[in-house]
């Protein structure tokens, strides 16, 4: 092998090394660990996003690009080699969401969004605030498909094969035993006065 092949396999090495620092110090710490798409709604002047970093945000629809709020607040911070990213400030809560997939719900006073890590998430729709956070209590796979609200209940499938009633005023399950399905259940449920419906992988 002549020198020159051992020094440009050496240097490819090297920028694959200097590369791959590079990414991982532009990572946000505690931060989203995989990326969604961007979902909105809007109401009453104001459009309300999940965005793919994470973010929550509200927009004036009637001044685009001007924030009414967002979640979390971000303070610049130096991130890996030449990289500058911002990292939310505060506590750990207050850091950007796991994936969104499924549209925000609105009520009078809370935006509701479901996570790929599973839990639900009630914001103040006029400071942008988390209201509360379902936990661990919710599903025990991700939540790729939307929530339907229902009579004050939030309904909605999970990569568990379920399909969850969630009490938003208590903040609990409703039924003691999930609807189970033979696969994911990626979609958000219909729901009327007497059934919900829902379609899953299982082909049903």
């Amino acid at each position: 092998m002549s020198l020159r092949s051992t020094r440009g396999r050496a240097l490819g090495a090297l920028l694959i090394v200097l590369v791959g620092t590079m990414a991982v110090g532009c990572m946000p710490s505690g931060g989203m660990g995989n990326p969604g798409w961007t979902v909105v709604a809007a109401e009453n002047g104001a459009v309300y996003a999940a965005m793919a970093t994470g973010r929550v945000v509200a927009l004036d629809a009637a001044n685009p690009g001007e924030e009414l709020w967002a979640y979390p607040q971000k303070s610049a911070e130096s991130g890996g080699i030449g990289c500058s990213i911002a990292k939310p400030a505060g506590p750990a809560q207050d850091r950007p969401l796991d994936a969104v997939y499924g549209l925000p719900v609105l009520t009078d006073k809370l935006l509701i969004l479901a996570s790929y890590d599973r839990h639900l998430y009630a914001f103040e729709k006029d400071s942008g605030r988390i209201a509360w956070n379902s936990g661990e209590d919710a599903a025990t796979d991700a939540v790729i498909g939307g929530v339907t609200l229902y009579d004050g209940i939030a309904y909605f499938g999970s990569s568990d094969h379920r399909v969850y009633a969630w009490d938003i005023a208590t903040q609990a399950l409703v039924w003691d035993t999930p609807f189970e399905t033979e696969d994911w259940v990626w979609g958000a449920p219909a729901v009327d006065e007497a059934r919900v419906y829902v379609g899953s992988m299982d082909h049903r």
